[in-house]
């Protein structure tokens, strides 16, 4: 797969920036950039060989990525954060992915595990909880369209206990299953539920009345 523009100015930049020496290992690797007292290349950039791709600026230790760096992978995904004998390594970092999605927080053997922001190409953020690559736990999703939910997910699903706010202002608090509300009729504005409650109310009071005047009416006729 061809570099992207970007990709391509990015590696320029770094050749410029590092300079220096150049390194061809059996692999196929090439190494360009600097090397320590010992000519061991230690910061740099790492272009790897067709059937691998993609290339990795930062700091090295031989033909292994090691300390803080940027990887470009062959897909065009883009990650940076700290590598560890030539793997990215537990913790904090960022992955922009090709089709525009961009996630920071923390990750685990490569997948997003913790606490984590994506902000998805298509607008909507997310704040919240992530296992195993998933939005799991509690986390809020702010919709591009204005919608908010906060509460439990599951496997990108909302699941459990949650809160949707509407753009409109309509409010739906209570169980979800599978990403939809168990009962959407408790989906309401203020104005609703104060209306919905004072109707039921009144509708209550004349039930009782009714009911009242019956009895009255039949005690009437058995006594006669």
């Amino acid at each position: 797969m061809a570099l992207s523009r970007r990709n391509r100015k990015s590696k320029a930049q770094a050749k410029m920036f590092y300079g220096g020496v150049r390194k061809d290992y059996a692999s196929g690797i090439v190494f360009e950039g600097s090397v320590d007292d010992d000519g061991i290349p230690s910061q740099g950039t790492l272009t790897y060989p067709p059937n691998y791709g993609g290339f990795y600026v930062g700091y090295v230790i031989g033909d292994q990525r090691h300390g803080a760096g940027t990887m470009t992978y062959k897909n065009g995904d883009v990650y940076e954060g700290h590598w560890e004998n030539d793997h990215e390594k537990d913790g904090e970092g960022k992955k922009t992915y090709r089709n525009g999605d961009v996630y920071e927080g923390y990750f685990v053997k490569k997948r997003k595990e913790g606490q984590g922001t994506m902000t998805y190409a298509n607008g909507d953020v997310y704040e919240g909880n992530w296992i195993g690559d998933y939005i799991n736990g509690q986390g809020t999703m702010t919709y591009d369209n204005g919608d908010v939910y906060e509460g439990h997910w599951e496997n990108n699903e909302k699941d459990g206990h949650g809160k949707m706010t509407y753009d409109n202002g309509k409010v739906y608090e209570g169980r979800w299953d599978y990403d939809k509300p168990v009962d959407q009729s408790s989906s309401s504005s203020d104005e609703d539920l104060g209306g919905g409650r004072s109707k039921k109310r009144r509708k209550s009071r004349r039930h009782r009345k009714s009911r009242k005047s019956r009895r009255h009416r039949r005690s009437r006729r058995h006594r006669k």
